[in-house]
């Protein structure tokens, strides 16, 4: 106790009050002290001994600071990802990616890259994602005969496309810190998720085919040009047997209203939204049973099977991304939506879930929501406390003056939130350091959006090297590996995305260019 305050003294000496939070937050933290309760108990230090603020404007802000209506969303997006994960949506589709990919050089291994990209943009959460589809695939490829180290690696690194890819929790926090738009951020993530996982699935491809590691060929007598060959074509038909019928019907629809009721033509996207779902049921009912020697033949057969087999999980991607950019609803809303829509796949379509299993569900969503809520709580009083003395305007006086520009700001971000990455989870690095960091990126001119992002990416690879990645922690405890052994497995995987990252902090169009299309 003596040495911390002579630490905290000689801190304040030597650089002001600002110094004296940070440096009680680092000591708190080092303790070992969970992220929000060494938040709160940094904030009511400095309040109750330096400042003549009331208790009971204290306690108010606690609760004024999280009377935030995109704070509800966090919740939603947290049940649906566990309704999905129990309701056998993360098989299926690790189903239909084995039927595109899995012909080639380390096809399962690509096939989990593929199967976390698609669980990612459903669930918003990366721990979520590498339980659920490490849980399936890493037995399968270890019986398959690929080395431990390769699935786990793959499985650690692609889980973390689940806070890119939207929906993403991670965005919706940094929303809340810096009252950036939510949906603008979804976008913004779209295409740097896709071309992360694709990254991914070519380092995976490429130590694949180098150790010449097994791959799944259902139909020995072809090359891996005409598996691929028929496997675009089976998921070509798919494609078109989704969305050309009910296309069709709404614009003849769309082209009679306008002639005898053109008052209700103006409300055809509800009908369409019906048509579709109608069509959609049918056509799941139809597509599992059908066969066709010539229209599908060979892979083509197997991804027409397994698409329709998991359509019902892919579709939420539509029913998110679709209802936020249509205007039906808002983020908030479209992560209630989410969960509804979850819930009646898992119980009603699939039947996977149990009822019996619903309210441990339930239970676990509301632990796992309780306690990113509680940290919200006191990082918003954290950043009140910031707020109210200056400190962030003060950074980035102080920044400015040693003349940091653009270039050399983010180069600054990265290396201090991925040394932030060492000792903190995703949700706090990101409540702590984006009011921090924003008003600086603001002076200098930064996208809002392309920050946002690129905070992201790099909690991206945080959640992949320790002491705290979190997806190493999930990873150790399906696959029995130690954390140093899984740090190894991971570093091909780990090196690809440091630079994925410099590519998303130097071009910002890789962020921006969907939402300014978009808009």
């Amino acid at each position: 106790m003596l040495i911390l305050a002579l630490v905290l003294a000689g801190a304040i000496l030597a650089f002001g009050k600002a110094a004296f939070i940070f440096c009680l937050l680092v000591l708190l933290l080092l303790t070992g002290m969970p992220v929000s309760i060494a938040l709160g108990l940094t904030v009511l230090t400095y309040l109750f001994t330096m400042t003549d603020v009331p208790l009971d404007s204290v306690a108010l802000k606690l609760f004024t600071g999280i009377e935030n209506f995109e704070i509800m969303a966090i919740p939603f997006f947290i049940l649906a990802g566990a309704f999905l994960t129990h309701g056998g949506v993360a098989r299926r589709m690790i189903d239909f990616a084995s039927s595109i990919v899995g012909h080639m050089n380390g096809g399962l291994g690509i096939a989990g890259v593929l199967a976390c990209a698609m669980f990612a943009a459903i669930s918003g959460s990366s721990p979520a994602t590498v339980m659920a589809i490490g849980s399936i695939l890493l037995p399968a490829m270890v019986k398959q005969g690929f080395p431990s180290r390769f699935g786990a690696g793959i499985i650690t690194t692609s889980g973390s496309l689940g806070i890119l890819i939207p929906p993403s929790i991670v965005m919706v926090l940094y929303s809340v810190s810096t009252n950036t738009s939510v949906g603008d951020l979804f976008m913004a993530g779209v295409v740097p998720g896709i071309l992360l996982a694709v990254l991914l699935g070519g380092v995976t491809w490429f130590i694949a085919r180098r150790n010449n590691y097994p791959r799944h060929l259902e139909f020995p007598e072809h090359t891996s040009l005409q598996a691929t060959g028929n496997a675009l074509w089976g998921l070509l038909m798919c494609l078109v047997f989704t969305i050309v019928p009910p296309g069709l019907i709404c614009l003849a629809l769309y082209g009679l209203l306008r002639v005898a009721a053109p008052e209700i033509a103006e409300g055809i996207g509800l009908f369409a939204v019906v048509i579709s779902l109608v069509w959609l049921y049918v056509a799941y009912r139809l597509g599992r049973r059908f066969r066709h020697p010539r229209l599908l033949r060979y892979e083509a057969q197997r991804v027409w099977t397994t698409y329709w087999e998991s359509v019902w999980g892919l579709l939420l991607i539509v029913v998110v991304m679709g209802g936020i950019y249509a205007g039906i609803f808002t983020p908030t809303e479209a992560a209630a939506m989410s969960a509804v829509y979850a819930f009646f796949v898992s119980t009603c379509v699939y039947g996977d879930m149990r009822l019996r299993n619903i309210p441990r569900v339930l239970l676990d969503s509301a632990s796992m929501s309780a306690m990113l809520l509680y940290i919200i709580t006191n990082a918003v009083l954290f950043s009140f406390l910031m707020t109210s003395e200056n400190i962030p305007q003060q950074m980035a006086a102080w920044m400015l003056a040693q003349g940091l520009g653009p270039i050399s700001f983010l180069l600054v971000v990265n290396v201090l939130l991925l040394l932030a990455g060492n000792v903190m989870e995703p949700s706090s690095i990101v409540l702590i350091m984006a009011p921090i960091l924003f008003p600086v990126a603001q002076k200098l001119g930064i996208d809002p959006i392309h920050f946002g992002v690129l905070i992201v990416v790099n909690m991206e690879v945080g959640m992949c090297h320790p002491p705290v990645g979190l997806n190493l922690y999930v990873a150790s405890g399906i696959t029995r590996m130690g954390i140093t052994e899984l740090t190894v497995a991971v570093a091909p995987w780990l090196i690809a995305m440091i630079g994925f990252l410099l590519l998303v902090t130097y071009v910002p169009a890789v962020s921006l260019w969907l939402p300014h299309l978009l808009h």
